[in-house]
C-alpha cells in the first residue's frame, strides 16, 4: 500500500495545485486515493509514529511553493525535466517534504531531550493560526513545533548551554561544510525583467 501511495501522491498534488485548490482538500484526497487515514501513522522517524497528514501537508506545500517560483520567472513547470544535479523536480519536491517532515519531527525530539518542550501556561497564549489544508488541532501541531524550535535556538544561543557549540566546532564545522553552488536564480520581475536581473546579481 505505501508504494502505491508513494506513487499516486505526486500527480494528484499537482493535479490539485493546478486547479488553484487549497491544501486542506489536497491532504483529504491524497489520503483517500491511496487509501489511508490521514491520522494513520505513514512514517517513522526517531521512534515517532507520523501521520500521514504531515507528509501530505508538506508535500502540497512544496508543489504549490515550486510551481510559484517557476510562475514568477515566467517558466513552466516541467515534472519530469532532468535537473543537472540528477532527479527531476517531482523527485526535488518529494526530497523536500520529506525533509521538511523529519525536521518537524526532530524538533519534537530534541525539545523533549533539553527541556524545550510547552508548559501548560505556554500553551495556552498560544497564537491560534489558520493553516490551509489542516484542521484546527493539526495546525497547532504545527504551531507548538514552531515555539519549540525557538526555544532550542534561543537555548543555542546561550552561552554555557547544553546546545551552545564551542567556537572550535563553528570553525570546524565551516571547514568542513562544503559551499553551495547555485544554478539558477529565481526571481520575479513583473513588467521590469531589466531590475529584476539587477537584484539578481545583487
Amino acid at each position: 500500500m505505501k508504494k502505491c501511495f508513494f506513487a499516486l501522491v505526486l500527480p494528484l498534488a499537482l493535479l490539485l495545485t493546478a486547479c488553484g485548490r487549497e491544501p486542506r482538500p489536497a491532504a483529504l484526497l491524497l489520503g483517500q486515493a491511496a487509501d489511508l487515514n490521514e491520522s494513520e501513522p505513514l512514517l517513522v522517524i526517531d521512534g515517532q509514529n507520523i501521520p500521514a497528514w504531515e507528509y501530505l501537508y508538506w508535500l502540497a506545500l512544496d508543489c504549490r511553493q515550486m510551481e510559484e517560483r517557476c510562475e514568477a520567472a515566467g517558466e513552466p513547470v516541467d515534472w519530469t525535466a532532468p535537473l543537472s544535479e540528477g532527479g527531476t523536480p517531482e523527485d526535488l519536491v518529494k526530497a523536500d517534504a520529506l525533509a521538511d517532515t523529519a525536521l518537524y519531527a526532530a524538533v519534537g525530539t530534541w525539545a523533549a531531550a533539553y527541556g524545550c518542550t510547552l508548559t501548560d501556561a505556554e500553551r495556552n497564549a498560544l497564537p491560534e493560526r489558520h493553516y490551509a489544508y489542516l484542521t484546527l488541532e493539526q495546525g497547532r501541531h504545527l504551531t507548538e513545533t514552531g515555539v519549540q524550535y525557538a526555544k532550542l535556538y534561543a537555548l543555542y544561543e546561550t552561552p554555557g548551554s547544553a546546545l551552545a557549540p564551542a567556537e572550535n566546532e563553528l570553525a570546524l564545522f565551516e571547514q568542513q561544510t562544503a559551499p553551495l553552488t547555485a544554478e539558477r536564480l529565481l526571481i520575479p520581475f513583473g513588467s521590469d525583467r531589466e531590475a529584476a536581473r539587477q537584484k539578481a546579481a545583487e
